[in-house]
């Protein structure tokens, strides 16, 4: 895979910005919601699947065929926009987004300026070259728990597994360790370990996906989590809470 090493301010939009990030791929940041914090790359040929059935947007409910993946959401919000040293700050009254360009990666802070969300300092968005895979990979910390993914077996705090999201029926699994179970259904709730804050990622991408949330350990990057995939569009969305209780929630109105 060849990561997305840097990008460029292109505009700014009425609810986020787009950035140019090489090879024909623009990448938006958008803010789609009070509790909400969209990226989603935009490859130089298209879309591999232009439509969503995931996000509710603006309309009562998701059409039959799906709605266009850059059609508006539901309402544009208010932000700040700051730029220095080398990054873009997007600011709102619960959270701020500083997005550094030089290498790409992105942070995500409380209003007291203590960061619950990180990708990882490098290789955090990359892309395959032959085929279309990509991946998605952020800083773990040792007391984050992890829950959700659907149905999976063993403990609800998934922290140390990797885990597949799919839509296949499971034959004789083992109720502690047994997986994938049933369900692609790729939104995973993270507790951060350092600030206690709740927030949700949602990936749009309806290709089965695989879960890193420790297993993996490297002397390169230290400690991280990723999502990777074979095939589909990096498109996912932060759900800010601080609590357990407004993820859900917000989880339930992102998606109807």
């Amino acid at each position: 895979m060849k990561p997305v090493e840097t990008a460029a301010h292109l505009q700014t939009l009425p609810n986020g910005i787009e950035l140019d990030c090489g090879n024909g791929r623009h990448c938006q940041i958008l803010l789609t919601g009070p509790r909400f914090a969209r990226l989603v790359f935009i490859p130089a040929d298209g879309f591999r699947q232009d439509r969503t059935w995931m996000i509710l947007g603006s309309d009562a409910d998701v059409p039959w065929q799906g709605r266009p993946r850059l059609s508006p959401d539901a309402t544009e919000q208010q932000f700040s926009i700051e730029k220095n040293d080398g990054a873009i700050v997007l600011s709102t009254q619960r959270f701020s987004i500083r997005i550094q360009l030089d290498p790409f990666r992105l942070h995500w802070s409380l209003p007291d300026g203590r960061t619950f969300a990180a990708d990882r300092p490098s290789f955090a968005y990359a892309f395959g070259q032959h085929n279309h895979a990509l991946l998605h990979a952020m800083v773990r910390r040792p007391q984050d728990r992890y829950y959700g993914l659907g149905d999976k077996t063993g403990p609800l705090n998934l922290h140390g597994r990797r885990l597949r999201t799919a839509m296949t029926d499971a034959l004789g699994f083992d109720p502690k360790s047994g997986d994938p179970l049933y369900k692609h259904w790729p939104f995973l709730i993270v507790r951060d370990g350092e600030t206690g804050t709740f927030y949700g990622l949602l990936y749009d991408n309806l290709t089965a996906a695989n879960f890193d949330l420790g297993a993996e350990h490297s002397n390169y990057f230290g400690l991280y989590r990723s999502y990777e995939v074979a095939d589909g569009d990096l498109d996912y969305t932060l759900v800010f809470g601080p609590t357990l209780r407004d993820v859900v929630a917000s989880f339930a109105e992102l998606t109807g």
